[in-house]
């Protein structure tokens, strides 16, 4: 992922999904984020981390729901 357009100076990252045997793997979500304006960091970085770990989550959870572990 790249920015594009928005509310940040910088946003970077992408998911990587590293093989551990052939039924499992170690998924990560890896994100760089800096907002355009001091302000806007302050009151929208947490909720922002916040949003991150809740798409991990979300991500496991469906992952479950299909694979089964």
């Amino acid at each position: 992922m790249q920015l594009v357009d928005g509310p940040f100076k910088k946003l970077v990252g992408g998911w990587t999904f590293t093989e551990l045997d052939a039924s499992a793997c170690k998924v990560e979500l890896n994100l760089d984020f800096e907002f355009a304006n001091g302000l806007m960091d302050a009151a929208f970085g947490k909720v922002f981390r916040d949003l991150t770990n809740n798409m991990m989550g979300a991500f496991t959870s469906r992952a479950k729901e299909i694979y089964g572990f």
